[in-house]
């Protein structure tokens, strides 16, 4: 808006042009704004935040996804929010194809608003969305005292009721944060049957619940499950999956996949197990023909290096990922037994004597010969991490790019003098281009993996 100056120096009202616009255009540039950019920029015309409220109600996409937004109010005027605008939809009749919510699951905020978020899912899956997004991620500073209570704190969960998703329907993707799906699972949830895309993020599903929902998705294109801390013994075996995700499940002690259609894997955390158990295999990768994206991240939560019978299974992927042409390692937890190194010793880590590692870190020696690229996060020149360096640089010939992207704390660690002489001595050793950047400057292909060591 324009402010105008009469003759007599009085200033005017501003002069709202957005007014004037055809109803068909304001709708257009409106239907693109979040829910946050409306509230901010609704000083600007007299019309723009209601005529916002009826292109939302008409329109197939509702997102109230923009956290910044949502941190800042209290959950019950979200709710409130969410809540009118779902009502204001229902009353227009407009078709619904996707619903997207973010919520503040501070700890009671399930027992408080479950019964509001429950209604969202249920009118979601009623309109025919194909697409089904809540994810009530606590505040950053409330994540932390909430940590110890995600597995037993029944209030922490939304419980979806046993007839949600007992009929055929129309989803195709559902993401959900902080849900239990014990009673849906009840039964033979026929509403699974059409879903490619899969995200349990914070669910206190088990074992068999995993089994269950796997066999209700028999089109599941793609499974992703974080911070699910009661599986243990975890089985995907048979489906058609093309991407999996196993972030933060730190109770899982083995893991067997057996997806021939695997194209894309990610792993961060940690299994540990006893080295000298008989028929023992803690991960069981079987073949991955299509294989050609791996992320691997040793997060070390535990201290079992310290006990010589436990192993880390993580180091058991390697003779699955030989097909990967792209593979991302972050080097957090990686250590290797012996006395301090000097830092005079740090650089002897990258000749090419430094072959002893299998003894070190059980890294079985493997053939590396389709990878393009190697992305390690976190990175911060460690004597074991350039070890594992020297090791992957030998065995990947036809490597392009090398990709080592600094802890995020270290703010301008690119610039120091020590990985300055890494970055030379490493760049001698291959033919592929090397790049040393921080976790915001990262470019590269799959930048989305860096962000798992981040999201806890």
């Amino acid at each position: 808006m324009e402010s105008r100056q009469s003759k007599c120096g009085s200033t005017e009202e501003p002069e709202d042009r957005l007014t004037g616009l055809p109803d068909g255009l304001l709708h257009s540039i409106l239907h693109g704004l979040s829910l946050k950019d409306v509230v901010c920029t609704s000083g600007i015309s007299r019309q723009w935040a209601t005529t916002w409220v009826r292109a939302l109600a008409t329109s197939p996409v509702l997102d109230f996804m923009d956290r910044a937004f949502v941190v800042r109010q209290a959950p019950a005027q979200v709710v409130a929010l969410v809540s009118l605008y779902l009502k204001r939809h229902a009353d227009q009749g407009a078709p619904l194809d996707v619903l997207r919510v973010a919520l503040d699951g501070t700890l009671g905020g399930a027992k408080a608003f479950g019964h509001d978020v429950v209604g969202w899912v249920a009118y979601a899956v009623a309109r025919g969305a194909r697409e089904v997004e809540v994810d009530m991620t606590p505040k950053q500073g409330d994540r932390a005292a909430q940590h110890d209570n995600t597995v037993n704190e029944e209030d922490f969960f939304v419980a979806l009721p046993s007839d949600l998703l007992l009929a055929r329907n129309s989803l195709v993707r559902l993401a959900l944060d902080r849900f239990s799906l014990r009673a849906v699972l009840s039964g033979a949830p026929a509403g699974f049957a059409g879903l490619r895309s899969l995200s349990l993020s914070h669910a206190n599903v088990t074992d068999d619940e995993v089994n269950a929902t796997l066999s209700s998705c028999r089109l599941l294109e793609f499974l992703s499950l974080r911070s699910c801390h009661l599986l243990r013994s975890v089985r995907i075996v048979g489906h058609k999956l093309r991407g999996l995700d196993l972030v933060t499940c730190l109770g899982i002690q083995r893991l067997r996949v057996t997806e021939p259609a695997l194209e894309s894997f990610a792993f961060h955390g940690d299994i540990i197990y006893l080295r000298d158990s008989d028929n023992f295999s803690a991960v069981d990768l079987g073949d991955t023909p299509t294989l050609r994206d791996v992320c691997l991240s040793h997060i070390g939560f535990g201290n079992m290096h310290l006990v010589p019978e436990y192993e880390y299974g993580f180091f058991r992927f390697s003779n699955r990922i030989a097909r990967a042409k792209s593979l991302t390692l972050c080097s957090v937890g990686l250590k290797l037994p012996g006395e301090q190194v000097e830092t005079s010793d740090v650089f002897d880590a990258l000749n090419h004597e430094i072959y002893e590692l299998d003894d070190c870190i059980y890294i079985d020696k493997f053939g590396l010969d389709c990878l393009r690229l190697i992305k390690v996060v976190n990175f911060q020149g460690t004597w074991a991490e350039l070890a594992l360096l020297a090791f992957l640089l030998q065995g990947a010939p036809a490597l392009e790019q090398l990709v080592l992207v600094t802890v995020e704390e270290e703010q301008g660690a690119s610039g120091d003098t020590p990985l300055k002489l890494i970055l030379q001595r490493v760049s001698e050793m291959t033919e592929a281009c090397v790049t040393l950047c921080g976790p915001s400057e990262d470019r590269t292909q799959n930048p989305a993996h860096t962000r798992f060591y981040h999201m806890e």
